[in-house]
């Protein structure tokens, strides 16, 4: 038997477009079946996802019981946060006309919180205390400045006498020991009782640690005959020694009470003003 081989013919025109559309139909089921399968599993999802914003959003009662405690009592005025000078709004615009430059309002008063009002009221509390203890100082310094001055002649039981408070005209300014003090102050009155100290260590709350640089016994017992230095002011202050009755110590100044003024006053050795006794 003889074989013919026939040629490939192209396909009708309708055969083709029934192919090409059982391929797209096809295309679109596959289509629609994974958007239904990825619907299920986004379905199943759903009650845990609800559940969830439920919780973060819903308000939690507790927590807003705790915020109004926190914030305190609330006025039932009327909700008027600040009043407002109007005289002073007026002259601010008519000064804005005339500048060009917009000048804000003077607030005279606000409605602050609870919180706010006790602040301040326990900060002036506390200013107020610092007033009076000031004035209780001052009060107490002026009191023991003014009995120093009143004592004349210590109480002493000591055998060594009391020198009488001088007149600057009694005082005999001729150096002794080469004094180059300025008269009258209390290195020069010290320098005069002890001409044997130099005259380099100059101010007074310098001399107990200059005199012990250059070999003179220092210490904290009180002597007659000694120095005793204070860090009154910011200068400090130095005396000579004329009389101790157990902790109490008398001594002879210059400037104390004046400049220039030569007197006697009383400290008691466990002053936290005495720096030490130069002997």
């Amino acid at each position: 038997m003889n074989m013919f081989l026939v040629p490939d013919q192209d396909e009708p025109p309708l055969i083709r477009l029934k192919t090409s559309l059982n391929g797209h139909f096809g295309a679109f089921k596959r289509a629609m079946w994974v958007r239904a399968k990825l619907a299920k599993t986004h379905v199943r999802k759903l009650p845990s996802l609800a559940l969830i914003g439920l919780i973060l959003f819903t308000p939690n009662p507790y927590s807003s019981v705790q915020a109004a405690d926190a914030a305190g009592s609330v006025s039932n005025d009327k909700a008027q946060l600040a009043s407002i000078d109007f005289a002073e709004l007026n002259k601010a615009t008519a000064a804005r006309k005339q500048t060009g430059v917009a000048t804000k309002p003077l607030i005279t008063t606000t409605d602050i919180g609870t919180p706010e009002k006790e602040l301040i009221a326990e900060q002036e509390r506390l200013a107020e205390l610092q007033r009076q203890n000031a004035a209780a100082r001052a009060r107490a310094i002026a009191l023991a400045r003014a009995r120093a001055s009143q004592a004349t002649e210590p109480t002493s039981t000591t055998d060594h006498p009391v020198e009488p408070a001088a007149t600057s005209q009694e005082i005999d300014r001729t150096p002794q020991g080469g004094n180059t003090y300025p008269y009258g102050y209390c290195t020069w009155w010290s320098k005069q009782k002890r001409p044997d100290l130099p005259n380099a260590l100059g101010n007074a709350i310098n001399w107990y640690n200059g005199a012990a640089a250059r070999g003179y016994a220092v210490g904290r017992t009180p002597q007659v005959g000694s120095i005793l230095v204070t860090r009154e002011s910011g200068y400090g202050h130095v005396g000579y020694v004329i009389a101790v009755d157990g902790d109490t110590v008398t001594t002879s100044d210059m400037n104390f009470n004046g400049w220039g003024i030569v007197s006697t006053r009383q400290i008691n050795n466990n002053s936290g003003l005495i720096v030490g006794y130069i002997y």
